[in-house]
């Protein structure tokens, strides 16, 4: 019996004719470019105005603030996409606002936040708010697309260590160490290639796999089909094992793809035109200012050591670690007991990662029955089950002991498969992997054991041009 694709292409036939009939209908909006990515062009410029104590320089940031909410809340309950289900939809525009009032709001951007940047005569200096418009919009350019602060001086911890930097007016945290230059030819460019194509490879593994089984279509009660329906035979509770091991290297997959898409695309341009390195501020052959998104696979030693907390913290990726953890702490102020100040700190940052996955898989273009607060709930239990794994730690085991280790170990990836079921069933339901290619040239199918499939997979569209009824409303859709 030969594996067919033939079911899934007919179900992603039906749901993609199915979201262009609504979009048709006026009964969701389409997303469109540059009009519903305003919420990242307001705080920029609104930045851009120099804060010298005036109070209506303050008024100008809440009232952006406002506006941006405003627009994040329009686009989450009308507007629609088909890439990641539309799961993208509802993680973006969360994440935008927590982001907004993060640099609008909390912290003094002019004052607290500096840049790593090359001067001219080759060495690098932090760079605070800078002086001139037009160095101060790349500078907010960068700041804004920075989620880790690789080259910033509010860098998350764990991240490779920084070079050597002259301090611009006494405002260098650190002096850093001495790094080796090394060309992007010969290192960065080498290492972004072979990243990127082992992602590509487990990608193309993965897209097979959610092939054959509807449970990746949205189906989450379906029955998975061959090769797959073995397993199911064999042991419902391993299925729903497997489901989930691939869940999450699905997502651990993709994001580290298009993490490492950024290097390989900049050492790329840099390799073939070496001058953008003495045009930009910016230290673009630097291998620490790219570090990876994950640590290796199969290093375990996060988990043995710190429990939750270390996979959490340290195992799993920290992409938007700055942003919930700094709004936590400016939300939960320094208490007396330590203890409760960091769970509370590690409630708020794990709810604000709850709302932004909440709303993404809500995102969906048709919302299914089978999607309600997984989500939500998966992120705000993750505290209570680091209080519990570490008071437990503590009263049964000496301290890295290897009973210690091996509890932290069992008990951190038994709680996460306890908890984790309702979270993975709601982004199948949402129709998060069903809709994107993201191998066009598939190794995998074009070894011949996918019937209906070949090397070359081809894409769907991702952008069209919109035409609205008034001019104004006329852009690119993404789709």
């Amino acid at each position: 019996m030969s594996i067919s694709a033939v079911p899934y292409r007919e179900f992603l036939r039906q749901k993609e004719a199915e979201f262009f009939s609504l979009i048709d209908q006026g009964v969701i909006s389409p997303w469109l470019f540059p009009h519903d990515f305003l919420v990242l062009i307001i705080p920029i410029l609104v930045l851009l105005i120099p804060n010298k104590g005036q109070g209506r320089v303050v008024a100008i940031r809440w009232t952006a603030f406002g506006l941006v909410c405003s627009l994040a809340i329009k686009n989450l309950l009308h507007t629609r996409c088909l890439t990641g289900g539309g799961t993208v939809i509802g993680f973006y525009y969360v994440f935008v606002v927590i982001w907004n009032a993060l640099f609008l709001l909390f912290k003094d951007v002019q004052n607290e936040c500096f840049r790593i940047e090359r001067s001219s005569d080759g060495t690098l200096d932090w760079q605070g708010y800078p002086d001139s418009i037009s160095h101060r919009l790349c500078w907010l350019l960068d700041m804004f697309g920075s989620l880790r602060g690789a080259g910033w001086n509010w860098r998350i911890p764990g991240l490779p260590p920084l070079p050597k930097v002259k301090s611009k007016d006494q405002q260098s945290p650190k002096d850093g160490k001495e790094l080796p230059q090394e060309t992007p030819s010969s290192t960065l460019l080498r290492t972004s290639i072979m990243r990127t194509a082992r992602y590509y490879l487990v990608m193309d593994i993965l897209k097979v796999l959610t092939m054959v089984d509807p449970y990746f279509w949205g189906l989450i009660d379906a029955a998975p089909l061959y090769p797959l329906d073995r397993l199911y035979h064999f042991s419902p509770a391993l299925l729903r094992l497997f489901r989930a091991v691939v869940t999450v290297i699905w997502i651990r997959t993709s994001m580290a793809f298009i993490a490492s898409t950024v290097p390989l695309i900049i050492s790329l341009a840099v390799t073939v035109c070496p001058g953008l390195v003495k045009w930009s501020r910016i230290p673009l052959d630097a291998p620490w200012l790219y570090p990876p998104l994950f640590n290796s696979f199969w290093n375990f030693k996060p988990v043995f050591d710190y429990g939750l907390e270390g996979w959490w913290g340290r195992r799993w990726h920290q992409a938007y670690r700055y942003a919930f953890s700094e709004t936590a702490s400016h939300v939960v102020p320094n208490l007396e007991n330590q203890d409760m100040t960091r769970f509370l700190r590690h409630s708020v940052a794990f709810l604000l990662s709850g709302l932004v996955h909440f709303c993404a898989v809500h995102s969906h273009f048709v919302r299914p029955d089978s999607v309600h607060f997984g989500a939500l709930l998966f992120f705000i239990l993750q505290p209570l089950g680091m209080l519990c794994q570490r008071k437990l730690r503590g009263v049964l085991f000496s301290k890295g002991s290897i009973f210690w280790k091996g509890f932290n170990i069992i008990s951190t990836y038994a709680w996460l498969y306890l908890v984790i079921g309702p979270f993975c069933d709601e982004l199948a339901a949402a129709g998060t992997w069903l809709y994107d290619e993201a191998c066009p040239i598939s190794i995998i199918r074009g070894l011949g054991l996918i019937e209906g499939e070949g090397w070359f997979v081809g894409t769907r569209r991702y952008v069209r041009v919109w035409t609205g009824e008034k001019w104004w409303q006329t852009g690119i859709q993404i789709l």
